[in-house]
């Protein structure tokens, strides 16, 4: 069985990662995957990282093909045709598409060529692409209920859930030593409270509102404090150094940049602020859910169907930055409240969110395609 994963290559993102940590677990059980990259960049580094076999895909702009009018159906027919024409090439059986906007590029290609086509919509589900799950996908999935509940029935009863894999192996990462290694790359002192903010600066992950939390806790910690940002800027994030300044955080927030892998610095966070809305999933949840990290999360989207409240982590209103503040003063306050909140978690996590159960469950799938 030979199972083609396609990306458009230049950025790294959660559901990137997903596909890769999917891809790891198929050749554990024999299946042959290959990585279609359209575009050279980040992703070609880190697919090369982990090992995995990867080839070039024909150009395909911003990943897409649009339909919207029967005309571009002619206007596409050529790239249509080079995909098709690479699928026989490569004898692909199972086109799977994880990165959003391979589902509109690779569906009629697929069914061109022979291919069963696997649509994983790691994100909420748009309206104007509903037909065309019905037309071209052989198996829909998707990573949370409140994803698939963005579907009409008729769509929605063909959708299946499965939890997005992580590599749980990061469990055995000692936070202690990451503790310290964070301490001296931030240049503070071991009583320092880390606070961290683990995300790419898009608007919907709220970095200004964590800007908000900060201020609130300078006001209700009685010890030093510091707020390290790990992620990829974005101008939709917007304005975030204006922001310190007006706060006047100039000297405990930190703008950390994008790091891969993220799971070692996550562990040496004293607790992880995920003030994100609307997200399909919440990746950055249960990385540190994983590491042992205590987590308070907006009590919104899919971070509901990760965290039992004030069981496995701390939901806070999404839009109370006092909330949130007094949830993280508390960890803080009480370590070992906190650690067996973060003991359940990772217990939690190791059972539920493996990369082998994970694929498992894909093949199942594919097994039942095949047939």
């Amino acid at each position: 069985m030979r199972v083609l994963f396609p990306f458009q290559g230049n950025t790294i993102g959660g559901s990137k990662l997903s596909g890769l940590l999917l891809a790891e677990g198929l050749n554990q059980l024999g299946v042959q995957t290959i990585i279609a990259i359209h575009q050279k960049g980040i992703l070609c580094d880190e697919v090369e990282r982990r090992g995995l076999n990867w080839t070039m895909a024909p150009p395909l702009a911003s990943g897409r093909l649009s339909y919207k009018r029967p005309g571009e159906y002619v206007r596409n027919a050529f790239r249509i045709w080079r995909l098709v024409r690479f699928l026989k090439n490569c004898n692909i059986d199972i086109v799977h598409a994880n990165d959003p906007g391979m589902d509109d590029g690779w569906g009629l290609p697929a069914k061109l060529s022979g291919a069963k086509f696997v649509w994983h919509q790691r994100q909420f589900f748009k309206e104007h692409k509903f037909e065309r799950i019905l037309r071209w996908a052989d198996a829909q999935l998707t990573i949370s209920e409140l994803c698939r509940s963005s579907c009409p029935p008729a769509v929605a009863s063909k959708v299946e859930v499965l939890d997005n894999p992580f590599n749980v192996a990061v469990d055995e990462i000692n936070r202690e030593i990451s503790r310290k290694a964070l301490c001296a790359e931030l240049g503070i002192s071991n009583d320092t409270a880390i606070i961290g903010f683990v995300s790419n600066f898009y608007e919907r992950k709220r970095p200004l509102f964590f800007l908000d939390i900060a201020a609130q806790l300078c006001e209700h910690l009685n010890q030093p404090v510091c707020f390290p940002m790990f992620g990829a800027t974005h101008p939709s994030g917007g304005r975030v150094e204006e922001r310190i300044k007006k706060l006047g955080l100039e000297n405990r927030c930190r703008i950390m940049g994008a790091r891969f892998p993220i799971e070692p610095h996550i562990a040496g966070l004293d607790v992880l602020v995920a003030p994100a809305v609307q997200e399909p999933f919440g990746r950055t949840l249960v990385e540190s859910m994983l590491v042992g990290t205590p987590v308070v999360a907006a009590d919104d989207g899919g971070h509901v169907e990760i965290i039992d409240n004030r069981d496995t982590g701390i939901l806070a209103h999404p839009d109370d930055a006092m909330v949130f503040a007094d949830s993280v003063a508390w960890l803080i306050k009480n370590p070992e409240d906190a650690k067996r909140m973060a003991d359940r978690a990772k217990e939690n996590a190791l059972q539920r969110f493996s990369v082998r159960r994970h694929a498992a469950q894909v093949k199942k799938i594919y097994d039942r395609l095949m047939r």
